[in-house]
C-alpha cells in the first residue's frame, strides 16, 4: 500500500540527531556501492534528465482512446515481436482485446462489480477507458509481454498486475489475460475520474505524497521521495502502482520511447462551453491546443479537422454572424499565423443549426491536422450541441372558458376559451391554433358546420381538428381567445360527451396539456301530458277546435317547427280528420315559439269530419315528436271523435 507522510512527521527530535548522522553516513556508503554495482550490471539504465515524477503523462494523452485502432495495435505488436502478436483468447486477438478494453466495449468494473456506475462514476462504451498506448505500456511494465518471446502462462494470467498487491496475495477473480486487461483499463479510468473530482483517497490533483520506491532499483533512484500530483492521469498511475522507481518511471520511459514526440503533435488546452441552440441559430466555437511537436505550426498547413471519421462534412451549416472561420467543408483556419513548439494555437469557427433539425443532443468531434504531414493525436475533443425544440419558445397558461352546455340534437353552442401566452415567441393566427385532443387531432363527434351566431361570427374552424385564434397576433404576456361553434348531430344519443382541446403551434410543437374540455350534455326532448280538451262531437262536414298540453320535462327548450304533435298508432299515419291548419296530414304545430324546460306547451288544431264519413266514434292517437331526432314519451293520448 502507498504510504503518505506529512512534512511534520519528518521532524526529528534533537536527542535522535546522533543516531541519524550515523545512519545517514552508512546509507550514503551503501548507496554509492549500489549505484556502482547498478552501473556495472545495467550500463544502459540511466535516469532521464527530463523525467518529471509529478507529471507522468498528460490527461489528454491518458484518455485518448482513439489514438490507435485495433489494426494499429496489431501492427505495433508485430513490430515488437513478442508473444502477444499471435495470442488470442475466446476468438479475439490480443490486439482486439486491448482495443475493446480501451473503448469499454467489454464491460468490466474491477473491484466495484455490479454495473457501469460505481461511486457515481459511469464508465461505459460511450466514455471508453484509457489510451490503448497506456495499456500496451502497462503490459510491458508489469510482465514484459510486448517484447517477451517465451510463452508464460503466469505472465498472461497476471498480465497487467491487476489484483496483485505488493504482499503477493493474488486475487483469483481477476486471473486471465482478458480479465486483466479489461479490469485494469477500467481501474485506470476510474482512478482518473475520482482524482479529477478530488475523491481518490488522498491521491488527487494537487496532493503532495511521500512515495516509497522499490529499492534498490536499477536506475539508482532514492528509496523514497515527495511527489506533487499535477494531473488526473498521474494520480491514477500512482494509485495503480505506488512507486516512482521502478514502477512509474518505467511507465514514463516506455511511453516516451515507444510513442516519441512527433514533428506535428498537440495537446488540448481549453474550449468554450457546449451550446444550447434553436434551429436556425448560430454559435461560435473555440478551442485551443498547445503545440507539443517539434515543428512550428503555420497557418494554411495546420488546421482543425472534422473527426470521427476524418474529414467528414458536418451536418450543421458552416456560417454564422461573422466570418465563418472555415477553410473548407472539413477544415477550420488557425487564428495565429504561426505557433512555435510550446505555444498555443486557437481555432475559432461558426456553425448554424439547420432549421429542419430535430431536438436532441448532437456530438461534433474535431482533431488538429497538419495537411501533407498527418493527423495529430485524437484527444476526443468534441462539443455536445443541445438543439432545443422550437416548442420551448411556446408556453401557455389557462385563464378561463365558458360553461358546459346542455343541448338537444340539432342545437348549436358557441364555445370559448382564453389562454395566456407565457412563452417567448409571439403567437400568430394560423400558426398557434386550438387543436382537438384526447387523442390528439381526433375528429370530434359534433358538427363543425359554418354556423354563425346572431352577430355574424363564423364557426372559426380552420379544419376538422383546428380552431383559429381570434386575434391576429398575441405577444408574450397577452391573452388569446378561441371561440368556435359546434352542433349536436340529430342522431346523437342522450348522454354526456367530453371534448378535449389543447394549444398547438402547428409545425413546431404541442403546448402544455391543461386538460381543457367541455362536458356537453346531450338531452333529447322530454314531455309529460298535462291535459286536453273534451272529445269532439260533430256532424259530417263540420269542424271543431281541440287542444292538448304537454309540460317540457327535459333540459332543452322546445322550438316551434322542431317540436310537433304527430299522429300515432300507427306512427305517422295520415289522419282522416286532417284540416288545412295542420302542418301536414300527420303533423300539428306548437302554439308557442319557444317552450323552456318546466313550461307547458299547447297544440291547438281543428278536427274536421269529412262529408262522406259514416256515423260512429273514431279514436285518433297523438304523440309529441322532435323532428328528425326522436319521438317523445307515449302517454296514449287520444281523442274519441263522435260523428252523428
Amino acid at each position: 500500500m502507498l504510504k503518505v507522510k506529512s512534512l511534520k512527521h519528518k521532524s526529528i527530535k534533537i536527542q535522535e540527531h546522533k543516531n541519524l548522522i550515523i545512519w545517514v553516513f552508512g546509507f550514503c556508503i551503501a548507496l554509492l556501492l549500489y549505484c556502482s554495482i547498478t552501473l556495472l550490471l545495467f550500463p544502459n539504465r540511466t535516469l532521464a534528465a527530463d523525467f518529471n515524477a509529478n507529471d507522468l503523462i498528460s490527461d489528454g494523452s491518458f484518455v485518448a482512446i482513439n489514438d490507435m485502432s485495433a489494426g494499429d495495435i496489431q501492427n505495433f505488436l508485430n513490430n515488437r515481436g513478442g508473444m502477444l502478436k499471435d495470442y488470442s483468447e475466446n476468438g479475439r486477438s490480443a490486439a482486439q482485446i486491448i482495443y475493446d478494453a480501451s473503448h469499454g466495449h467489454e464491460h468490466a468494473s474491477g473491484e466495484c462489480n455490479g454495473g457501469t456506475v460505481c461511486n457515481g462514476v459511469d464508465i461505459n462504451s460511450s466514455t471508453g477507458t484509457v489510451n490503448p498506448k497506456v495499456l500496451l505500456v502497462t503490459l510491458q511494465k508489469e510482465q514484459s509481454l510486448i517484447t517477451r518471446t517465451d510463452y508464460s502462462q503466469y505472465a498472461l494470467d497476471w498480465a497487467m498486475g491487476y489484483g496483485c498487491p505488493d504482499n503477493g496475495d493474488h486475487q483469483q477473480l481477476f486471473q486471465g489475460f482478458t480479465k486483466q486487461v479489461e479490469n485494469a483499463a477500467w481501474q485506470l479510468r476510474y482512478n482518473y475520474e475520482l482524482a479529477k473530482q478530488g475523491r481518490n483517497s488522498g491521491k488527487n490533483v494537487g496532493t503532495i505524497l511521500w512515495i516509497d520506491n522499490t529499492y534498490p532499483n536499477p536506475y539508482g533512484g532514492p528509496p523514497g521521495q515527495e511527489v506533487h500530483i499535477d494531473n488526473g492521469a498521474t494520480a491514477s498511475l500512482y494509485t495503480y502502482t505506488p512507486h516512482v522507481y521502478n514502477g512509474n518511471y518505467n511507465f514514463w520511459r516506455l511511453y516516451n520511447e515507444w510513442f516519441e514526440q512527433k514533428a506535428y503533435d498537440s495537446e488540448w488546452v481549453s474550449q468554450n462551453v457546449y451550446p444550447s441552440l434553436y434551429p436556425g441559430e448560430a454559435y461560435q466555437f473555440e478551442v485551443t491546443y498547445r503545440n507539443t511537436g517539434t515543428e512550428t505550426w503555420q497557418k494554411g498547413t495546420v488546421f482543425l479537422g472534422t473527426d470521427r471519421s476524418h474529414d467528414r462534412i458536418p451536418w450543421m451549416l458552416r456560417e454564422g454572424d461573422g466570418p465563418s472561420g472555415w477553410y473548407s467543408g472539413n477544415r477550420v483556419w488557425m487564428i495565429e499565423d504561426s505557433v512555435a513548439p510550446g505555444s498555443t494555437g486557437t481555432f475559432r469557427f461558426w456553425l448554424r443549426i439547420p432549421t429542419w433539425t430535430a431536438a436532441g443532443t448532437y456530438r461534433e468531434y474535431f482533431t488538429p491536422v497538419a495537411d501533407g504531414h498527418g493527423w495529430m493525436r485524437d484527444q476526443g475533443v468534441y462539443w455536445d450541441i443541445n438543439v432545443k425544440s422550437e416548442g420551448t419558445k411556446y408556453a401557455s397558461q389557462w385563464v378561463s372558458q365558458n360553461v358546459y352546455p346542455s343541448l338537444a340534437p340539432g342545437q348549436s353552442y358557441n364555445f370559448s376559451v382564453t389562454l395566456k401566452n407565457t412563452g417567448t415567441a409571439t403567437w400568430r393566427k394560423g400558426t398557434v391554433n386550438l387543436g382537438t385532443s384526447g387523442p390528439l387531432d381526433h375528429i370530434p363527434a359534433f358538427i363543425r358546420a359554418d354556423i354563425t351566431d346572431p352577430y355574424g361570427h363564423a364557426s372559426n374552424w380552420l379544419s376538422a381538428n383546428r380552431i383559429y385564434m381570434q386575434q391576429d397576433s398575441v405577444a408574450p404576456g397577452e391573452n388569446a381567445t378561441f371561440s368556435f361553434w359546434m352542433s349536436v348531430p340529430n342522431s346523437m344519443p342522450e348522454g354526456t360527451y367530453r371534448e378535449y382541446f389543447r394549444l398547438v403551434a402547428d409545425g413546431i410543437s404541442w403546448l402544455e396539456d391543461y386538460g381543457i374540455y367541455w362536458d356537453i350534455n346531450v338531452q333529447h326532448p322530454h314531455a309529460q301530458w298535462v291535459g286536453q280538451s273534451n272529445y269532439p262531437v260533430l256532424r259530417a262536414g263540420e269542424k271543431t277546435i281541440v287542444w292538448v298540453e304537454y309540460k317540457n320535462t327535459g333540459q332543452v327548450a322546445w322550438t316551434k317547427g322542431a317540436i310537433n304533435l304527430g299522429t300515432d298508432q300507427p306512427r305517422d299515419r295520415e289522419s282522416s280528420f286532417y284540416y288545412s291548419d295542420w302542418l301536414s296530414k300527420n303533423r300539428i304545430s306548437l302554439d308557442q315559439s319557444t317552450v323552456n324546460p318546466g313550461e307547458t306547451g299547447r297544440f291547438t288544431f281543428f278536427i274536421n269530419a269529412p262529408q262522406n264519413i259514416s256515423k260512429g266514434t273514431y279514436r285518433e292517437y297523438f304523440r309529441p315528436v322532435c323532428e328528425g331526432i326522436t319521438w317523445m314519451e307515449d302517454y296514449g293520448v287520444f281523442f274519441d271523435v263522435t260523428v252523428y
